[in-house]
């Protein structure tokens, strides 16, 4: 019987600390979420404060819904952006909705500021948020998670066509010359969902979306994935693991910027523990696999 396995993240608690970051850098919000020269001043900040050797980019997983059309309220830092009011009240109205607007707002304006960065030489990686997480600021997600169970179907029309968006967004940011893209679902996890929607959703969309992200993607491109979806590829064996021999101990966000274009799927760490050290000098590579009902 297939498991998926949760994996425990302490997630990070942002109230009040982005705005005060902002002000270290020498920007404020909101501005830091929608203005390029803003989003790149605190992007650095956040790198060199850290001590990483990633510039991360956004800074908020509702980039993609508020390309879509969604109602986010970005506040002032002292709390993340999180949704006004709810844009869609069914299904059908989410597959109604256009494609993301990527030359306008703060779409735009993010792939900008990743040009100027990737330009000056700084890697960065891309937050990619997975379609639970866009869900959650454009619907009310129990209206998400009652279709998955009556209407299937018609949940795999909406998870392709965030799959079709998501590529657009990969597309465009590479073209800015981001490499690396960080993805996770946060509103996906194992506890809050369960197992049974979780295998249903790493079937039906986690699994085509990394096949075709990886076909599209530049040879020198990693995808990173939250260890909670690396956990679920492997529980539903639609995944298996590869060690790659480092060089030398470093920490896992320098393993990631080194072995890009020799890893194509890393996913053995959250990304927010930009500290921690790969001691056994092992990078994990995700090989997606296909299996045998």
């Amino acid at each position: 019987m297939r498991k998926i396995t949760e994996f425990h993240c302490e997630p990070e608690n942002l109230d009040g600390r982005q705005k005060e970051d902002a002000l270290k850098a020498g920007c404020v919000f909101p501005e830091a979420y929608i203005q390029q020269e803003e989003m790149i001043k605190l992007a650095k900040f956040y790198k060199k404060s850290s001590g990483d050797v990633f510039c991360e980019m956004p800074f908020c997983h509702t980039l993609e819904a508020e390309a879509l059309g969604a109602d986010i309220r970005l506040g002032d830092g002292t709390t993340p952006p999180r949704v006004g009011k709810y844009c869609c009240e069914t299904v059908e109205e989410l597959l109604a909705l256009p494609q993301m607007q990527l030359e306008s707002g703060r779409m735009a304006e993010t792939l900008r500021a990743c040009r100027e960065l990737t330009q000056n030489g700084e890697k960065v990686v891309f937050n990619l948020s997975g379609p639970l997480t866009i869900c959650n600021s454009l619907i009310d997600i129990r209206t998400i998670f009652k279709a998955f169970r009556k209407c299937p179907e018609q949940m795999k029309k909406l998870l392709d066509k965030f799959c079709q968006e998501e590529l657009r967004v990969i597309a465009a940011a590479e073209e800015a010359g981001v490499r690396w893209f960080s993805y996770a679902d946060s509103a996906g996890a194992v506890s809050m969902i369960g197992p049974k929607l979780m295998e249903q959703l790493t079937e039906t969309f986690t699994m085509p979306f990394l096949i075709q992200a990886c076909r599209q993607m530049h040879r020198d491109s990693m995808m990173i994935l939250c260890p909670k979806t690396t956990f679920a590829l492997l529980g539903t064996g639609l995944g298996t693991l590869r060690d790659v021999k480092l060089p030398e101990v470093m920490t896992y966000h320098e393993a990631c910027a080194r072995m890009a274009g020799t890893v194509k799927i890393a996913g053995q760490m959250c990304m927010k523990r930009r500290e921690y050290q790969l001691k056994n000098q092992i990078l994990k590579e995700i090989v997606l696999t296909s299996r045998e009902d």
